[in-house]
Parts: C-alpha cells; sequence; structure tokens
C-alpha cells in the first residue's frame, strides 16, 4: 500500500513544507457519518458530569449516547461524549456520565449531538503514517476492547491531524489496541453530516520501526 503526504505551510512569513511517498503493508481506515448537532442551552448543571439540556430540537432519544460541546472564555474547544441520556422529553435532554472536560456553567451555550459508533480495530506500534480529518466540528474517540480512552481529537470544521512515526513527536497512542471509535458533531451552521476520515498507514512486519 501506497501513501502520498504533501504539507505546506506558511506563518508569519516564513514556510516548512514536506512532499513524501511511502510504501507499507497496507491501510486502516474509516469513514463513518453521523447526523448534525443541534444548539442548546445548559438550563440545569447538577454537577461536573451532569444536568439539563434544552435544544432547538433534537433527534435524540431517552437511552441514547450524545456528545455534547461548546467553546470556552478563551477559545478552546470543549467536549463530553459517551453521555447517557437519561431522559429526553419535548427537546429537553436530561444526561449524565460520559467523558471528557468538565462542563460549563448553567446557562452556557452547548451543541449535543447523536453518538455513534464504528469498529475500527489496529495496534498503533504498527502505524506509520496517522490521519484524522472533519469536514465540520466534532469529536473523535479512540478507545480499546475494554473502553479505555486511548485517544480523543476534538477538531473545528476542516480540521486535520497528522502524525508520522519518524516526525520526532511522541505517539498519540500506546499500549492495548485500539478496537473501536466513539464519534459525534459538534456543528449547528448546517445541516452538513459529520463525516471524519480516519486513516492509518501499516507496517505489520516492523512494528515501532522507521517506516521505509
Amino acid at each position: 500500500m501506497r501513501a502520498s503526504v504533501s504539507v505546506s505551510i506558511s506563518m508569519a512569513g516564513e514556510t516548512a513544507s514536506t512532499s513524501q511517498s511511502r510504501t507499507e503493508d497496507g491501510l486502516v481506515g474509516v469513514t463513518p457519518t453521523a447526523p448534525h448537532a443541534h444548539t442548546g442551552t445548559l438550563t440545569t448543571r447538577t454537577s461536573a458530569t451532569e444536568g439539563v439540556i434544552t435544544t432547538t430540537a433534537t433527534d435524540l432519544i431517552t437511552s441514547d449516547k450524545a456528545v455534547i460541546t461548546w467553546v470556552a472564555a478563551n477559545g478552546d474547544l470543549k467536549h463530553r461524549y459517551n453521555v447517557n441520556c437519561d431522559n429526553v422529553a419535548a427537546f429537553v435532554v436530561t444526561f449524565s456520565g460520559g467523558a471528557g472536560d468538565d462542563l460549563p456553567a448553567a446557562a452556557s451555550s452547548v451543541v449535543i449531538g447523536l453518538q455513534v459508533l464504528a469498529n475500527l480495530s489496529f495496534d498503533f506500534d504498527d502505524i506509520d503514517v496517522f490521519v484524522v480529518s472533519c469536514n465540520v466540528r466534532g469529536v473523535v474517540a479512540f478507545l480499546d476492547g475494554t473502553d479505555t480512552e486511548k485517544c480523543v481529537v476534538d477538531m473545528d470544521e476542516d480540521g486535520l491531524a497528522l502524525w508520522m512515526r519518524d516526525s520526532g513527536f511522541p505517539e498519540p497512542m500506546t499500549g492495548t489496541i485500539v478496537t473501536h471509535i466513539l464519534f459525534g458533531s459538534g456543528d449547528t451552521t448546517s445541516t452538513t453530516s459529520f463525516t471524519p476520515k480516519v486513516l492509518g498507514l501499516y507496517d505489520a512486519t516492523d512494528p515501532g520501526g522507521s517506516g521505509q
């Protein structure tokens, strides 16, 4: 399997670029789809992990899993995923649990969308090139067979994360094998579905090696 990587960055009058071609044993990847999310207000903050969101509309039903996103005052993207929808009635969602950031203050504007699961199994020790991209704001969480979080990516519109084994940066995931991903939209600007792309070029014969 062959992959081409071409990156060009211009910043503060300086430029950096690379163009590479790599050949490895195969590719792991998935391009799943989740419905667009809806704007809401955190009308009740029972604790850092539970409360009530009143939405303008919602496709959620009781017992669904959801992704909640918001933007902090400093502009940082914040989220909770794997959230339990304990009760949904007349666009009011009572929720609890999940993982991620502590909820913002009561009356804060938040976004809530349906969480979707996609099966994808790989050992990151075998990965040579790894890419996650998002068409709109959304969250992608990588978990192992015990539902232990391996890595979470929270990206804005047209986001892209790229890791290469010989880049010098630490691996974003180590240890147990990834078995599935959880993902959901944080976008309310349109009815566009959230379609992240997760791609990994792997070298099964040289785990943790140079990728050459």
